[in-house]
Formats: structure tokens, sequence, C-alpha cells
């Protein structure tokens, strides 16, 4: 048995404005341990949405490093996005982050949410 669908956390964007990114937890130590899978639906409609790509924002706290990382496409039919937690995010602290949708020609973000970098003991 794999653990593909373990490490994944769902997400299914409906309006800019949704409150529903809840707080993410990884570990310093993971390596491609943690991914954010998104699914952008347009007030509920699935598709395809033609052009439409997504970035992670991110700004961690305790290395004051920041990125605008990728999501790859898993499933453009339905407009699926995945993103593997970069490793250079992973310094234990607070991470604030939000995710990027460019299509059109237009930007949009969604509202901030949290991600908690755990230090494992022992490490």
């Amino acid at each position: 048995m794999e653990l593909n669908q373990f490490r994944d956390v769902d997400v299914v964007l409906d309006k800019a404005n949704d409150n529903i990114i809840q707080k993410q937890f990884v570990s310093a130590g993971d390596k491609d341990g943690r991914s954010l899978t998104v699914q952008l639906t347009d007030n509920g409609v699935i598709g395809e949405i033609i052009g439409a790509t997504l970035n992670l924002y991110w700004h961690n706290q305790a290395s004051g490093l920041t990125d605008l990382s990728a999501f790859y496409v898993v499933d453009r039919a339905t407009s699926v996005f995945k993103i593997d937690y970069p490793q250079n995010m992973l310094t234990p602290g607070k991470v604030i982050a939000y995710i990027q949708i460019l299509h059109g020609g237009k930007v949009t973000h969604t509202k901030p949410f949290e991600i908690t970098v755990q230090n494992l003991a022992g490490t």
C-alpha cells in the first residue's frame, strides 16, 4: 500500500472571499511529505477553466524567505491543481500563504492562511 492520498490536503476554491483553507501543518523534516490539492470551480460548476494557473505565495516568518511557487495541473478537465510544499519553505515556524489565481489576464488572490512548520524532536 502507498501513502499517496495520506499526505494530501484537498481544497475546493469556489469564490475568492471564501474562508475555506484551514490551518496547515507540515514538519521541518518532510521531503515531498505534504501537498495541497486545489480544485477551482465557478460558483460550484466544475469544468475546465481554460488558461488558468495557480501559484502559492508564501512567507516564512522565521527564516524571512518569501517565494511564489507554482502548482502543477493534475486534471485540466476538472481544474484540479497540486503543489508539494517546497523544501525552502520548511524552516520551523509560522508561514503566511495565499493562493494566486491567474486567468484571462486577471490576477486574484485568496484570503491568507497559515501553515505551521513543526520542528521535529532530535533533528
